[in-house]
């Protein structure tokens, strides 16, 4: 009996340096694993008059006076969310309250507080 309670001591204690040296034992015996790969950020579809990143204002000439589009964030589905809640115009979307616009809609109020901001701007 006592041999055999020494065997599971023995082999117990092996266990448990395995355990602890695990990380040392695996590391050098399995294989490095491959980098991920990297990503390209997709270029955007249309460009906006000064770059995304630009902080110069955005002028409106007469070709996109009611083109809400380029007010950055709107795209052509929102654009038609704006459309069928009566915003037309830079003018509609600075005269509406942010709040409102957004139950009506359907978007984050932040997002279209933006907005008219931009478009007050405009």
């Amino acid at each position: 009996m006592k041999r055999l309670a020494r065997a599971f001591g023995l082999l117990g204690g092996i266990g448990a340096i395995i355990y602890v040296l695990r990380d040392r034992l695996i590391s050098v015996t399995a294989p490095r694993e491959p980098e991920p790969p990297r990503f390209q950020p997709i270029p955007p579809q249309h460009e906006t008059p000064g770059g995304p990143d630009s902080t110069a204002p955005r002028t409106v000439t007469s070709e996109t006076q009611d083109d809400l589009t380029i007010i950055l964030g709107i795209g052509p589905t929102y654009a038609a969310r704006l459309a069928d809640a009566g915003v037309t115009g830079f003018a509609d979307l600075a005269s509406r309250t942010a709040g409102e616009l957004a139950d009506e809609i359907d978007i984050a109020e932040t997002k279209v507080a933006e907005w008219i901001r931009e478009a007050a701007s405009l």
